[in-house]
């Protein structure tokens, strides 16, 4: 993925909107990556407020993440655990009527994250949108949620581009595909 990622950084710029925090962004990508890798074109969006700038983020506690099988659970048991969503969809239902006030939404296939009502992907987008200049016209979102509900959807609310992959092997072929149109 590290490679993949590098390539497509070669040819455009890549934003990583995540609820998690520099460490695990670090650990999970930043340090994966090839010398090689055009830094200047990463940008990280993380709490609080999704503040956007390459390669620089803030602590903060804008976000829960409740991830029903920790933090770092076996992909294969990731994909066995809700499959078709009915599992978190009763939990988000619960909590949505416990916290109106509050965005309830389905993140990967284990995790629910909640923000405060307007802190989600559109808003990040619109913030990377306003902090690099990029056109939201010229952004396109890869993700596994998109659908009504889904913490990927509102990038498609706001009408921007989305291809939406199954797992990390859908993740790579639609990188492939970017960088083969791009090059």
């Amino acid at each position: 993925m590290a490679e993949a990622l590098s390539e497509l950084l070669a040819v455009a710029h890549v934003a990583i909107i995540s609820g998690g925090d520099w460490s695990q962004f670090h650990e999970q990508i930043a340090s994966r990556l090839p010398p090689s890798a055009d830094l200047s074109k990463l940008w990280l969006i993380l709490p609080p407020g999704l503040n956007s700038t390459p390669i620089v983020t803030e602590p903060g506690n804008s976000q829960i993440t409740f991830s029903a099988l920790g933090q770092q659970p076996p992909v294969k048991e990731k994909e066995h655990w809700d499959p078709n969503f009915a599992k978190r969809r009763v939990i988000q239902a619960d909590l949505r009527t416990r916290l109106p006030e509050l965005s309830i939404n389905m993140d990967g296939a284990t995790a629910i994250d909640v923000t405060r009502e307007g802190v989600d992907k559109r808003y990040g987008l619109k913030k990377l949108h306003d902090t690099s200049g990029i056109p939201l016209e010229q952004m396109m979102v890869i993700g596994d949620a998109i659908f009504p509900g889904e913490n990927d959807y509102p990038a498609k609310e706001i009408g921007l581009e989305t291809v939406r992959v199954k797992n990390p092997d859908g993740t790579l072929a639609a990188i492939a595909a970017i960088v083969a149109c791009l090059k």
